[in-house]
């Protein structure tokens, strides 16, 4: 993400791109998901089916006067509001990935180390 695109948060720079700090940390790991579809779902689809949507959504509700719903049973951003969250992501997002034989173990090893580094 771009500096101060959330207010409040900040996040880990990012290794090459100084200008870029880290929000989501998450693997494609399921034998029916490929990294592909799991990119599109995060950017295409809807909170309800994405929990980086759905957390993104939960930190901007505020500032953009967004609402929860709960769709099919799930907790999601109220389907109006889908879209504008889509426009943020696409105007402050950035995405990287690194391919790995254990993704859980990497997963697990990137976060610990992400909090291991807060204050």
């Amino acid at each position: 993400m771009t500096p101060d695109s959330v207010p409040g948060l900040t996040g880990p720079i990012h290794a090459h791109l100084q200008n870029l700090q880290l929000l989501y940390v998450g693997i494609a790991s399921r034998p029916s998901s490929n990294l592909r579809q799991r990119l599109m779902t995060h950017n295409q689809g809807t909170s309800r089916r994405s929990t980086q949507r759905l957390s993104l959504a939960a930190l901007l509700a505020d500032q953009y006067s967004w609402s929860a719903a709960v769709i099919s049973g799930r907790p999601a951003l109220a389907t109006e509001f889908e879209a504008q969250l889509s426009t943020f992501m696409a105007r402050y997002l950035r995405v990287s990935w690194l391919s790995h034989d254990d993704p859980e173990s990497a997963e697990d090893a990137i976060i610990e180390r992400l909090a291991s580094a807060q204050p």
